[in-house]
């Protein structure tokens, strides 16, 4: 877990309280939630407004209650009371709690480990239009994990997200329509998915439409298009992004050979994957080792100095987005 500093912490309570003064009724002169804008409320305020309302029975001050304890905001972290906290809520019908349950099933935070438990509240908050369970619960039809394997099934949640401004979704629906799974195989509504998801900000998307655009692949090969697309998936922490923009400055594809952005794009990747869970970095394994090939190659041209400047500029980028995280 991530330690925040105090003043993030104050900060989430003032929001938190902010937000408590239309919990139940939206009505800013209800005097059990009277608080004028800008004034000040610690953290025990929220919290006690919280749990004032959510015993009384308020659905949103329950989902509240439970997010401060799963994120220790305001709280110390406990899942057994987040837990608790989120099944009133999905009792009285709370598709977003729901959601948030079923991966505590998953995970086994603060309740017994329970899949089975994890798929029955996944698809009930799905049918009920939570975007995020109906992507996942995509997820589970295309690997046939707790659920038979589907792709057909997998594409019907996905369009449904997806519907919805879901863009992770939308970028996972691309992929089926490139491999022609559980659709006909159609690689133009693939890049029209793709590019949606990209322009909405998905970086794995962004990624994907500079492979496409350096590659020429169901797009007109334009390596301008191709270092912009990288670039933004770059910044947005994407390791194939991350790596793409490497090779081009190593290469001098799209952009102007650089020794100090090549390896420091490159270091970012590899510092990327090594902050991936275990699971993941099998299935990027390829990535990896062409970016530490790739990297290697790029320090036999270096000198020291160039060495130096790049290991800063990866530091410093890598230390100001892990900040703002």
């Amino acid at each position: 877990m991530k330690i925040r500093s105090a003043s993030v912490v104050a900060l989430a309570a003032v929001i938190l309280v902010g937000c408590a003064t239309n919990i139940e009724t939206g009505n800013k002169r209800n005097p059990t939630y009277q608080y004028a804008h800008g004034a000040s409320a610690d953290q025990q305020t929220a919290v006690q407004r919280y749990r004032e309302a959510a015993e009384r029975g308020s659905t949103t001050a329950q989902a509240k209650l439970g997010d401060m304890y799963r994120k220790g905001f305001g709280v110390p972290q406990d899942y057994e009371e987040a837990a608790r906290w989120y099944l009133l809520a999905t009792e009285q019908g709370s598709d977003r709690v729901r959601h948030e349950l079923a991966h505590m099933y998953e995970e086994g935070q603060g309740v017994t480990r329970d899949d089975a438990e994890a798929v029955r509240l996944m698809k009930a908050s799905a049918q009920g239009g939570n975007s995020g369970a109906q992507a996942h619960m995509a997820r589970r039809y295309k690997e046939g994990r707790g659920v038979p394997q589907d792709y057909e099934e997998a594409a019907r949640w996905l369009r449904l997200a997806t519907g919805q401004g879901n863009n992770w979704a939308g970028h996972s629906l691309a992929h089926l329509y490139e491999e022609g799974r559980g659709v006909p195989q159609d690689d133009a509504e693939a890049v029209s998915l793709m590019k949606a998801a990209a322009e909405a900000g998905n970086p794995s998307a962004q990624a994907h439409m500079g492979e496409r655009y350096e590659a020429g692949h169901g797009v007109p090969q334009d390596y301008e298009a191709a270092e912009n697309w990288y670039r933004r998936g770059a910044e947005g922490g994407d390791i194939i992004a991350q790596k793409g923009l490497g090779a081009m400055y190593l290469n001098g594809v799209g952009v102007d050979r650089n020794r100090v952005q090549a390896p420091k794009w490159l270091a970012i990747a590899l510092n990327t994957g090594r902050n991936m869970s275990e699971d993941y970095r099998k299935h990027i394994r390829a990535e990896i080792d062409e970016a530490t090939s790739l990297l290697a190659q790029a320090k036999q041209a270096m000198t020291p100095g160039e060495i130096a400047e790049a290991e800063k500029q990866a530091a410093a980028w890598i230390a100001k987005h892990e900040k703002a995280e």
